[in-house]
């Protein structure tokens, strides 16, 4: 039984071995082509940066107003019907009313 686990172990040590020694020829092989597209994208990506920051902070700077005036009306929203009954009282105070004769 010992004999059999063994030579199990064995068996997996010897394909983890083939397995880094894959890994690591794949490694070679495309770190040149891997470290090309990070400099070349790499670079794309901060021209594209510096191009698009000041677009993005006046979408930002647009959706914080937009968001502020949100949440205003969201505050003054539940005062409308105080509002409305106001003017409706001061309607009738001002219908009520006989215009003042002119001198």
């Amino acid at each position: 039984m010992f004999f059999l686990l063994s030579a199990v172990v064995v068996a997996l040590m010897a394909l983890a071995a083939v397995g880094l020694v894959v890994k690591m020829v794949f490694w070679i092989v495309f770190f040149p082509i891997r470290l090309l597209f990070k400099l070349a994208f790499g670079l794309g990506g901060v021209l594209l940066g510096l191009i698009a920051a000041p677009i993005v902070l006046l979408l930002l700077a647009v959706m914080l107003v937009v968001g502020l005036i949100a949440g205003l009306v969201a505050i003054l929203l539940p005062l409308l019907p105080l509002l409305l009954l106001g003017l409706v009282g001061w309607a009738f105070y001002k219908g009520s009313r006989r215009p003042s004769p002119v001198v």
